[in-house]
């Protein structure tokens, strides 16, 4: 990016954006299998129990993961169907919930006090129970790019066959 517009950007972030007050903002970003697949490669601490996760998004908001764990390193890389379960609900509770189907289930109940005790997942990811819990505030927030989250007044994520889908509103005051 350009050195003088990004200075610009940069500035107006920090004043909230209020050379854009009264704007309205709506888009839908669609994210490839691949590029999610590189950013969650990117985010995976490099001494973590999950040596790799690679998605493939299906239809109706559902994602299989197939998983590789670093230790025990005995273990085959197993395969995890999610279902996208409750949408973020802003501001108040930004958490998207992803829930296991099947049998699978049980097996992430089961592995979720040992990958807690093991190692820590990425910043803003959580399991509960048979839930994967991701915090999109503190997602952005180790990014730098929590205050941007301020602005949005709905996400919603949804799958289709090549990826997600993001469908963002957001309004500058």
């Amino acid at each position: 990016m350009d050195p003088r517009f990004e200075r610009i950007f940069t500035e107006q972030q920090s004043l909230g954006f209020e050379g854009l007050s009264g704007s309205i903002f709506s888009g839908t970003i669609r994210i490839s299998d691949a590029l999610l697949n590189t950013c969650i490669a990117a985010a995976l601490p490099p001494d973590g129990i999950v040596r790799a996760v690679a998605v493939q998004s299906r239809e109706n908001n559902r994602l299989e993961a197939k998983v590789t764990l670093a230790r025990p390193s005995f273990l085959p890389p197993f395969t995890v169907e999610f279902v996208i379960d409750r949408q973020p609900v802003l501001p108040v509770d930004p958490v998207l919930v992803l829930r296991v189907a099947g049998g699978a289930g049980s097996l992430l109940k089961l592995a979720s006090s040992f990958v807690r005790r093991a190692a820590a997942l990425p910043p803003g990811v959580a399991i509960d129970g048979d839930c994967v819990l991701i915090d999109v505030r503190a997602v952005l927030h180790e990014r730098g790019q929590a205050d941007l989250l301020n602005f949005a007044q709905t996400i919603s994520v949804t799958t289709e066959k090549t990826g997600l889908v993001v469908v963002v509103q957001a309004c500058v005051r």
